[in-house]
């Protein structure tokens, strides 16, 4: 599994990947999907920042590798001063990929880098 940061390329399969969750119901409080149109700005917000949107890819060829999962983080009650460096934290698996690791690889990818961060409060995640 590669995880990286994602670009707008991986976007039809982003949104595929969340309307599913979305379809599959009680994983996200959305209840209609979505077209990708409908999610340009939310993932144009991502790029810019500290909050992007990561994927993982499964390679099954040297050309060809598909998006099986993503990971975003999200501002937490923008504006809050005391909450500037606090995050939310969301992940959506492909439903044939679900039970094989991909979204505790993709919190460790993102979330265990901050745990060395020892200047600053940080919570602690076990996976």
């Amino acid at each position: 599994m590669i995880i990286r940061t994602a670009t707008h390329e991986y976007l039809d399969t982003i949104v595929a990947i969340y309307n599913q969750a979305i379809m599959a119901g009680q994983q996200t409080a959305n209840t209609e999907t979505f077209s990708v149109s409908e999610r340009v700005s939310w993932f144009k917000h991502h790029e810019t920042g500290q909050h992007p949107v990561c994927v993982a890819l499964q390679q099954f060829t040297k050309n060809h590798k598909m998006v099986i999962g993503y990971l975003s983080l999200s501002e937490y009650h923008s504006g809050r001063q005391a909450l500037m460096k606090t995050a939310e934290v969301s992940y959506y698996i492909h439903l044939q990929h679900h039970g094989k690791g991909i979204g505790t690889g993709l919190l460790r990818n993102k979330l265990l880098p901050f745990t060395k961060n020892r200047n600053s409060n940080c919570c602690t995640i076990r996976l």
